[in-house]
């Protein structure tokens, strides 16, 4: 159903009439895959104090009203260019039947008075490696194993935790397959083409990742009692952060490992065409036949993952009675 007339529609009824004839770009490719609509993400969350989807959309004035109400209120500029980034696109998408836009339009953003995002003031915490060390080393069982493998492959915590093992990691645990992401326990693809990729783990890291699979031959590396993927949510709760303070370190997400393995690749000498394969970036060269020729030679990989190492010591993983991996029943004592 197409909007012929946006003097007095909502962003709300926009969204709900056209959103999925929206062009697929890599914001709303994630949105249409984690079963969102424009709504759930970004219409519930507050702009300046002001409900983005009761907004009409007929004019630039109202949009740069609403931001004047509360100038002061703290917001994330960046979530704020992208929810905006949804609103043009959504309205963009609503076309006649000869393909051409039913309301096109010339947005500009300094009138609007859109926040311009400055990069280098942006918050991306990070740690060293000895921060990272003592966040391992503080941590317990599959909790202890998770963040080494986030801080030594640079994998997002979605793609760690959809990993299974009969699928998506080496027999010897040396290469981890991404194939996959988790979003809210649901399985779905990466988040881009590029995250599709195979990332070569250090020596030391896979004896570690072989030890707590133990016996384990299939399901989910990191997963619950039953069986069940981990929640991020749940792990940030009951884990990370009780760490964090405990370690009196300022309180993160779990993209702080991502960042501290990229920076160890990029002090490193591996080429840039590696460190974005690796980390799942979009690289203009990735698609030339040079360098698929170079990403898919497995042992000149290896050879690079073993030069540039994990930058920090990892900590010996003690099994302990009904973790994943070891056994159930307690040892025998000596007599």
């Amino acid at each position: 159903m197409a909007v012929e007339n946006l003097e007095n529609v909502t962003l709300l009824e926009v969204c709900e009439s056209t959103f999925y004839n929206v062009k697929v770009t890599e914001l709303e490719a994630w949105l249409k895959r984690s079963g969102r609509a424009p709504r759930d993400v970004a219409m519930r969350h507050t702009i300046c104090g002001n409900e983005a989807y009761n907004i009409r959309i007929g004019s630039a004035d109202e949009f740069t009203e609403t931001r004047a109400k509360e100038p002061h209120a703290p917001v994330n500029l960046l979530k704020i260019v992208s929810y905006f980034q949804v609103l043009q696109s959504v309205i963009a998408s609503v076309v006649n039947g000869e393909g051409e836009q039913v309301h096109p339009r010339t947005w500009d953003p300094h009138f609007i008075g859109l926040p311009v995002v400055n990069p280098k003031k942006q918050n991306r915490p990070t740690r060293t490696a000895k921060e990272i060390e003592m966040i391992i080393a503080a941590s317990r069982n599959r909790y202890q194993v998770l963040y080494s493998l986030l801080a030594g492959s640079g994998l997002r915590i979605g793609e760690a935790l959809a990993l299974k093992i009969d699928q998506y990691i080496s027999d010897k645990c040396s290469t981890i397959h991404v194939r996959q992401s988790l979003w809210h326990g649901t399985e779905q693809e990466p988040k881009t083409q590029a995250a599709m990729r195979d990332v070569d783990v250090t020596k030391e890291l896979a004896a570690l990742l072989a030890k707590f699979i133990g016996d384990r031959k299939d399901g989910y590396l990191f997963c619950t009692d039953s069986g069940k993927p981990l929640s991020p949510r749940n792990i940030l709760r009951d884990s990370l952060h009780p760490t964090l303070a405990k370690l009196k370190q300022s309180k993160t997400g779990f993209h702080c490992f991502r960042r501290f393995r990229e920076s160890v690749l990029q002090k490193s000498e591996a080429r840039a065409l590696l460190v974005d394969y690796w980390m799942g970036h979009e690289n203009r060269d990735m698609g030339t036949r040079y360098a698929k020729q170079l990403v898919e030679d497995v042992a000149w990989r290896k050879q690079w993952a073993k030069k540039v190492g994990l930058d920090f010591k990892l900590t010996e993983l003690q099994p302990e009675i009904g973790q994943l991996g070891a056994s159930k029943t307690q040892p025998a004592k000596a007599a």
